[in-house]
């Protein structure tokens, strides 16, 4: 089976060991991908949440603005559906523009650490 075809099912193993609380393991997974895929959307998506909810805060700075900068020809853009605010690091997501949501939450140890719309 090629890198292809691993990817899939690769993100799935991280995103199970990220919600079975393994998020080293899930942060290898990831990184596994982004080495095959650099531009893996869901690869980075998880990555950053994982490095934010660990508190590697420049990490997951510099993963998001991958994200968010990373080619996505799937969308009439040609990059991810959504942005960040100019200059910042707050997620700026309009309807009906997109469909992402527009507050985001992250939450850490029951504590409410982050809030955006």
């Amino acid at each position: 089976m090629g890198s292809a075809e691993l990817s899939p099912l690769l993100l799935v193993q991280a995103a199970e060991h990220y919600n079975a609380g393994r998020p080293q393991q899930a942060s290898a997974l990831c990184a596994d991908i982004l080495v095959a895929h650099p531009h893996h959307l869901p690869a980075l998506h998880l990555a950053s949440v994982i490095a934010l909810a660990e508190g590697r805060m420049e990490e997951g700075r510099k993963l998001l603005h991958e994200l968010m900068d990373a080619p996505c020809p799937a969308y009439p853009s040609g990059t991810y559906p959504g942005w960040l605010h100019p200059g910042t690091d707050y997620l700026a997501s309009f309807a009906p523009f997109n469909s992402l949501p527009t507050q985001c939450r992250v939450t850490i140890d029951g504590q409410q650490k982050w809030f955006a719309q």
